[in-house]
């Protein structure tokens, strides 16, 4: 999560699904080659890419971090 601004993601090569957290709600993104999205500010977010995968971002700085489910506000 990046509480500071949008995350850009753009797939260079593979695929993947960006899952964004609305509320309790887990928002699924599939991305392929070519594919960009941006993810709000504030939004947790993670991948999940069972085969290989190159992506490129553009991340605003702080940058916030969960091994837990985090909680929306």
């Amino acid at each position: 999560m990046h509480p500071k601004g949008d995350e850009f993601v753009q797939v260079i090569d593979g695929a993947t699904t960006l899952i964004l957290l609305d509320g309790h709600i887990e928002q699924r993104n599939k991305l392929s080659s070519g594919q960009i999205l941006v993810v709000p500010k504030g939004i947790w977010h993670r991948f999940e890419s069972p085969e290989s995968v190159k992506i490129m971002t553009i991340t605003p700085q702080p940058t916030e971090h969960s091994t837990e489910r985090p909680v929306a506000t």
